[in-house]
């Protein structure tokens, strides 16, 4: 049987990742109708700002407090289980693209959803074990060996990406640079977590200059996770930006709960057989949603030639000068 303390974090891992993805689908609605407002059509020439906008607002608080509750999740249980179980969000992108954003639900899509939940389930079978809490002395022996030349591997890993997404512009360099760079804030986000709960039990560990370095940087990559993010969210739809966005972050976490913080020394061959396939069956899941979203293209102001035809239809009247606008450029 699992330990409450797990139960209780498998939940909180549920509620964050509904949060999370009805927040992203938001934004992408609120960069949408900003798209289409009579103020952007007029002025096309001007770059899109989305902090000016109040419904991407509300759409990232939405989507903050979601990210709240995985830190949470993370204080309580591995990142090597928080992210498969959060992959049960992945279906919840596809009901809320569908009927929010009005884009397309297909078989495949089906497909992917079920492989994706059936994953966390076999994840969720491992019987997870109560974490020891990261403390100073845990967190100085982190960044040694494996650690160190992890963490050095993946800042190098973001530069080149970076720089790749410059001049490889499509829908994976804009779904992996945020995925990559929230590896940093989860790892961080679990440190902080971790370390905050081991102050609330009575041994601070606020008076040592590391905890403060890993909230500085926890900081610096979630904003920068936020702003990739923002950009892949406001030009290719939710349908396959989600998915990359997902799988890189899971794989590369689970190399971090691996060679990292050593999440999984302890578990048997069957758990590690069972972590395997569910962690399998996740991926193949997160490459069925994308299948039928891979030829999405980047439109200057965002996409909207894949809102589906209904809402085409719908929405003709009052787009029309906006085509007329996205033709010009």
């Amino acid at each position: 049987m699992l330990a409450p303390i797990s139960i209780l974090g498998i939940v909180i891992e549920l509620v964050s990742a509904t949060f999370q993805n009805l927040g992203l689908n938001l934004q992408r609605l609120a960069h949408r109708r900003q798209i289409q407002s009579r103020e952007i059509a007029s002025n096309f020439n001007k770059k899109i700002n989305y902090c000016r906008n109040p419904k991407w607002f509300f759409a990232m608080f939405v989507y903050i407090f979601g990210v709240v509750l995985d830190f949470v999740a993370l204080a309580i249980i591995p990142l090597t289980v928080t992210l498969p179980v959060g992959s049960v969000g992945i279906g919840l992108n596809c009901v809320f693209a569908r009927f929010l954003l009005h884009e397309k639900f297909t078989l495949y899509d089906g497909i992917g959803c079920f492989l994706c939940v059936c994953g966390a389930c076999f994840v969720i079978g491992l019987q997870v074990q109560e974490m020891d809490q990261i403390g100073i002395v845990q967190l100085r022996e982190i960044f040694k060996n494996e650690g160190l030349w992890f963490f050095g591997s993946m800042i190098v890993i973001i530069i080149l990406l970076f720089f790749i997404s410059i001049f490889w512009k499509n829908a994976f360099t804009a779904g992996i640079m945020p995925g990559i760079t929230s590896v940093f804030t989860i790892m961080f986000g679990s440190i902080i977590g971790q370390m905050t709960l081991k102050t609330l039990g009575g041994d601070n560990q606020m008076i040592y200059i590391e905890y403060w370095a890993c909230l500085g940087a926890l900081i610096i990559f979630l904003l920068l996770m936020n702003e990739f993010l923002q950009r892949a969210n406001s030009k290719y739809d939710n349908m396959i930006i989600i998915p990359i966005f997902f799988t890189s972050t899971l794989l590369l976490n689970i190399l971090s709960g691996i060679f990292f913080f050593k999440y999984l020394s302890g578990i048997t061959v069957v758990q590690g057989v069972l972590f395997g396939v569910g962690i399998f069956l996740v991926i193949c899941g997160c490459i069925a949603l994308s299948i039928n979203h891979i030829g999405i293209k980047e439109d200057n102001l965002g996409s909207l030639v894949n809102l589906g035809d209904d809402f085409v239809n719908q929405q003709a009247d009052d787009n029309d000068h906006v085509y007329k606008v996205l033709e010009m450029i």
